[in-house]
Formats: structure tokens, sequence, C-alpha cells
């Protein structure tokens, strides 16, 4: 909860930020490829009732199939130092495999760095502009796991984690207003989900998830600057 409620105040102080300095603004959208790597996924469920509890817990290696991604970004580059920005990129992609499937929603706050290459009067900020970004992320996830007849149910639930988000790319300015872009992404986050489910005090379970997904993402798309 503490670290949730530090990327929130980080996300005001995003906002408000260019209310005290002048910015350039952009807006990209963006899609492509998203490819997680296999994980060992973690299930665990335990079992209550009036005579006791019994426990179950498995790990399995799972292979993750290739899959898309598609998002937005919101930000600004410095007027003043036009080479550095912020950002904050919403975006989804999926992660599935034969017994496993995460469906993730990262939400990131990115500090980002450019280089202007072939400066003119109609492009002083670069016409060719290769870029970096790199920050947390707060990622909704909606997890999914089925190891049946291993463990007696599947099991499944949404949870919040901080994750890590790092991309390069490289933008091409062919308007005043309007660019197109190519970008890779690393995208890092460790899942751990919980949930307890209780009739009464007659009976009840508790369920848990873990897992690791590290995700490439290839992805093309297109930017408004204002």
């Amino acid at each position: 909860m503490k670290k949730t409620k530090l990327f929130l105040s980080a996300v005001c102080f995003l906002l408000i930020l260019p209310t005290l300095a002048r910015a350039e603004w952009f807006l990209d959208v963006y899609g492509g490829e998203s490819a997680t790597r296999g994980a060992n996924v973690n299930a665990e469920a335990t079992y209550y009732n009036i005579f006791g509890s019994s426990s179950q817990n498995h790990t399995e290696k799972v292979d993750l199939d290739s899959s898309f991604t598609m998002g937005g970004r919101l930000g600004y580059w410095s007027e003043k130092l036009p080479w550095l920005g912020v950002s904050l990129d919403l975006s989804y992609f999926k992660a599935e495999g034969e017994k496993a499937e995460f469906d993730v929603v990262p939400l990131s706050l990115l500090l980002m760095l450019r280089w202007p290459l072939f400066k003119s009067e109609n492009f002083p900020k670069g016409k060719l502009q290769p870029y970096a970004g790199v920050g947390p992320g707060y990622c909704f996830t909606d997890s999914r796991v089925n190891f049946r007849p291993t463990l007696q149910d599947s099991a499944s639930g949404s949870s919040g984690e901080i994750g890590f988000d790092v991309r390069t790319g490289l933008a091409w300015q062919f308007h005043k207003h309007w660019a197109i872009f190519g970008e890779y992404r690393y995208s890092d986050v460790k899942i751990d989900f919980r949930q307890e489910d209780f009739l009464a005090i007659i009976s009840g379970s508790e369920e848990s998830i873990k897992t690791h997904l590290k995700t490439n993402h290839y992805l093309a798309g297109i930017s408004y600057r204002f």
C-alpha cells in the first residue's frame, strides 16, 4: 500500500510540474507484439473446515505464447532542456500458456531522454529523434492458473503489483505536429496474488499465485506533438 501511494504521488507531480515551466507535450498511440519468457508459476491452496485444514502446493515451468501489446502515452519535453522529458504510459498485454494465463495492464511513470538530430528551422527539436525511457510501473494483473488434477481446483484472481519498465526507440518527425516511431520495450513484474474465501466459521479456502513475468515488446506507433 505504501508503494502504491508513493507511485500515485509521483503521477500527481508529473501532472503539476508543467505548470511551472513551458513544455512540448506529446500524445503517443502504439501497438505490437509481446513475447513473455517461460516462467515458474506457483499455485497454493489451503482448505479449512471444522475438522482442520489441508494444503496443496505446486510449482511448474509454463511456456508462454507470444501475444499483442497496445497502449498510449502522454508526456512532455522540457523547453529549457529539450532532451529531457517525462511521461505517463498506460498499456495492455497478455501472457498465455497451456496451464496459465495473465492479463497485465501496466501504468508506467517514465523519465524520458532524446537526442535531437537533423535540426532545422522547421524542426528545431530535430527531425530524427532517438529516445529512451525508464521508470516504475503499477501493474494491474488478472491471473488464471489450472494445474488440475495435480491441484484440486484452478486458481484465479486480480492483484496490483509494482513493476519495472525500460524502453528505447527512434522517432521520425515528418510534420510540425506529427511523428512516427518504432520502439523496443522490456517490462518486469512479479505477481504475488493471495485471496481468502470463508463461509462463516464452517469452511473456507485460501489460494495464492506467484510468478515473475519478463516480457519483450516490439512496437510501432504515431505521435502527436502540441
